[in-house]
């Protein structure tokens, strides 16, 4: 949650159990991920960003605008880069990344 704080606006994008293709991606909500929380984490580590979310809500933290992309994982396990078909779809969820940025009216 520290790391969120002073922010007017943040873009994270995290691996995402979707149950999609390998390399695929999709943007979130807070509240969409909240909502996927609730039925498990959406997030890979430890601590996902569901009970991160959480966590704030509970403590009264308040949290800059936030936009999440989840990329589905090649494998769900611990390693060290990228499946080929995530890195393939690097590009694209840049250009993704760049158009959410481009569209910030803060800068």
């Amino acid at each position: 949650m520290h790391v969120l704080e002073g922010w007017e606006r943040v873009v994270v994008v995290d691996a995402a159990d979707l149950e999609w293709e390998p390399g695929q991606f999709a943007r979130f909500t807070p509240d969409e991920v909240r909502l996927a929380g609730s039925a498990g984490a959406l997030s890979l580590h430890n601590a996902g960003l569901a009970e991160v979310l959480a966590l704030a809500d509970a403590v009264g933290q308040s949290l800059p605008e936030m936009v999440i992309f989840g990329v589905q994982p090649g494998k769900i396990d611990w390693g060290e880069g990228l499946s080929p078909a995530v890195e393939a779809t690097l590009p694209d969820l840049i250009d993704a990344v760049l158009e959410e940025l481009e569209g910030d009216n803060h800068a």
